[in-house]
């Protein structure tokens, strides 16, 4: 079920998928341990996810240090909360301690039996992504688009629809940094496509926003209307009753 809030998380219901998140907590205390302990993990780390989305940073690494001190073996659970604690280190900008997390993700990932785990290339690509911000914010440009090509390869490769949207709007923001616009607004444009076709929020927030920006000085209407888009996504997201529940599930 954790995996189930994270797909609702996708969709943009945040707090319908804490409730699912929650519940699949409150679940795993009546089934046996070692099937508790895959459902503890999914649910620790998509509820954090849903707390990070908000900026809550000290809730969302709370639910991420419990995947982290699930049981020993549960090498997936562990490093996907390893992996989400660099995510936390990321946006705060400490960057050595994402580094460091982020590679204890990866070390105890590599113990899992990939024949049993179908998701190897969903957690690469999130480690390879991850990996790319850190680098950009250490001025590591050369090793940031090596892992964000070489991610976005991987992600279009084995179907990852929501990687590669993400991965593009990265790349974007990449470009809008050195400002470099037409290349900010054919990445942006590509995430926007692929996140519409799946409707994935998040990359439709940000790939929207990006271009509303990005077409502001020169092509109003468009910006305008990339901003209506954006505005609306954001509201649905984070508007005042979304929060409140959430605010009372806590």
């Amino acid at each position: 079920m954790g995996f189930l809030a994270t797909a609702i998380i996708f969709k943009g219901n945040l707090p319908k998928a804490l409730e699912t998140g929650l519940d699949a907590i409150e679940l795993a205390k009546n089934i046996p341990s070692n099937l508790a302990n895959e459902w503890l993990g999914t649910s620790y780390f998509a509820i954090g996810d849903i707390y990070l989305q908000i900026d809550d940073f000290n809730k969302a690494s709370t639910y991420y240090k419990m995947a982290i001190n699930l049981d020993e073996s549960d090498y997936v659970g562990i490093s996907w909360g390893y992996y989400s604690m660099a995510k936390v280190y990321e946006k705060l900008n400490s960057l050595d301690s994402a580094m460091i997390m982020l590679n204890n993700a990866q070390v105890i990932f590599n113990k899992v039996d990939y024949s049993l785990y179908q998701n190897i290339y969903d957690f690469n690509a999130g480690c390879y992504g991850l990996r790319a911000k850190i680098y950009l914010k250490q001025n590591k440009t050369e090793l940031a688009l090596k892992d964000l090509f070489g991610t976005l390869k991987m992600t279009i490769a084995n179907g990852l629809v929501f990687h590669t949207s993400t991965i593009y709007i990265d790349i974007a923001d990449y470009y809008k940094s050195i400002n470099q616009t037409d290349s900010a607004i054919y990445y942006a444009e590509k995430g926007l496509e692929v996140a519409g076709k799946v409707s994935y929020t998040q990359g439709i927030l940000k790939a929207s926003g990006i271009l509303a920006e990005l077409y502001e000085p020169n092509n109003p209407e468009k910006a305008l209307y990339h901003y209506k888009i954006n505005a609306e996504i954001r509201n649905n997201l984070y508007g005042a009753g979304n929060i409140q529940i959430m605010i009372l599930n806590m």
